[in-house]
């Protein structure tokens, strides 16, 4: 196997400028989607990310998505999704997309 070969393609990203909101913990801040991908977004916001932070990502009027900060740069950052999503032609989540996404977070455990 070459060294070609073993690059992980990145998957095609819309740029989208739209506006969001990142929740970390307890905070809850509006941020810059910049550009999106079935795998993850690169957003903009005056929010300290770490790498390796999870956090919940949503458009406006959506279910939140599940998140990991993958790189930092200034106030950008690049997050992963935690499950790939389906986007439709701007560029926007499906509504199945968000629809996989509300139903993932809407389950609790009982086990203690």
């Amino acid at each position: 196997m070459t060294a070609l070969t073993e690059i992980k393609k990145r998957d095609e990203r819309a740029r989208i400028l739209r506006a969001g909101i990142v929740r970390v913990d307890d905070l809850e801040r509006k941020v810059l989607i910049r550009d999106i991908s079935e795998s993850g977004a690169h957003i903009q916001c005056d929010v300290e990310l770490q790498i390796g932070e999870e956090i919940l990502l949503s458009f406006s009027d959506s279910p939140p998505l599940p998140a990991t900060v993958r790189w930092e740069k200034g106030d950008r950052f690049g997050v992963e999704f935690e499950r790939r999503i389906e986007l439709d032609s701007s560029g926007k989540p499906t509504a199945a997309a968000l629809n996989a996404a509300r139903s993932q977070r809407s389950f609790v455990s009982w086990k203690k």
